[in-house]
């Protein structure tokens, strides 16, 4: 049974005059979909959007990729704006997993990381079900509890199919 739960202290969020809770559902795909990440680079750029996002005052919720995308869950202030803060998140991540992993910048496309292009979706009041989806890679309004499960190695099941999540390698 999968269980995802935004803890109280996160639900709202205070300014000085406003109450809000935004959160925004961001995809980056690698320049011409090249394979670029293996789990220690998806390890490495979860730490590195991290920082990124506590510097413009937003938190990264979930974070997890494939060997050519990513998928981010940040929850936001309302006085950032969402493409200063996927410019902030695409430049500094591209220029520190160049620095952090040498053995990766021959996987760049002549020196570029990311597609100039994203995917940006608002999340409304639905950041549990899209938190899930991030870590899980499954939406729970298409599919029912009972045909999930999980074995001891962390690889979901679903329909007799298998998909191990990048979190699980390593």
């Amino acid at each position: 049974m999968i269980r995802c739960f935004l803890s109280n202290e996160s639900d709202i969020r205070r300014g000085r005059h406003c109450v809000f809770n935004l959160h925004v559902h961001l995809v980056f795909v690698a320049k011409y979909r090249r394979r670029v990440f293996d789990a220690r680079a998806i390890n490495v750029l979860r730490g590195i959007f991290a920082d990124v996002c506590s510097d413009a005052q937003a938190t990264l919720v979930e974070m997890d990729g494939e060997e050519d995308h990513v998928h981010l869950l940040v929850e936001y202030p309302p006085k950032v704006a969402v493409a200063s803060l996927v410019n902030s998140l695409e430049g500094v991540s591209s220029r520190l997993l160049r620095q952090q992993r040498p053995d990766i910048r021959k996987r760049y496309w002549k020196g570029v990381l990311w597609s100039p292009s994203y995917f940006a979706c608002s999340c409304g009041g639905a950041p549990i079900s899209i938190g899930c989806w991030v870590r899980y890679g499954v939406s729970l309004a298409s599919v029912s509890p009972r045909k999930i499960f999980f074995d001891s190695e962390g690889t979901r099941e679903l329909g007799g199919r298998k998909r191990r999540s990048m979190r699980s390698r390593s």
